[in-house]
């Protein structure tokens, strides 16, 4: 009977041990994955990568007014010009950059930085014809002469 005692106690100890293993070792690989995907993450952060190699394609993407930069910066890993929306966030906040709406003609071989370069100065305002310089004076004028 003691000897039955005795290897259930030793057959105990040992479940607890490997148990305890198990963990520690589930816990090691966590944290090493952790470690790994921040090492990554920070990685692209900083890095200059493209989406294609030069010269690469050209694609047109619109802003909206009132769109906020996640949106964009989805829109622009949907077509393919940046690899992940985080990173693009992150680059745009640590960088202090402001986008504008307007059209914007990328290309995928441009990096996020490159991007947010072009996208974070105001379009140039459309050229109006001498006619409709004409009209938008003549309204003016108008309007100053009812006031």
């Amino acid at each position: 009977m003691a000897a039955n005692k005795k290897k259930i106690s030793i057959v105990g100890i040992i479940i607890k041990a490997t148990v305890r293993a198990v963990i520690y070792a589930a816990i090691l690989l966590l944290f090493y994955l952790g470690l790994t995907r921040a090492y990554l993450f920070g990685y692209s952060v900083f890095a200059d990568t493209v989406m294609a190699s030069p010269p690469g394609q050209e694609m047109t993407v619109k802003i909206e007014e009132g769109v906020s930069d996640s949106e964009v910066a989805k829109r622009l890993e949907e077509q393919g010009l940046i690899e992940d929306s985080k990173v693009f966030i992150i680059q745009s906040l640590f960088y202090d950059y402001t986008i504008y709406p307007g059209t914007y003609t990328l290309n995928n071989s441009m990096t996020v930085k490159e991007i947010l370069l072009e996208i974070s100065q105001k379009p140039e305002e459309t050229q109006t014809s001498p006619e409709e310089a004409a009209i938008e004076s003549e309204n003016d004028t108008k309007e100053e002469s009812t006031q």
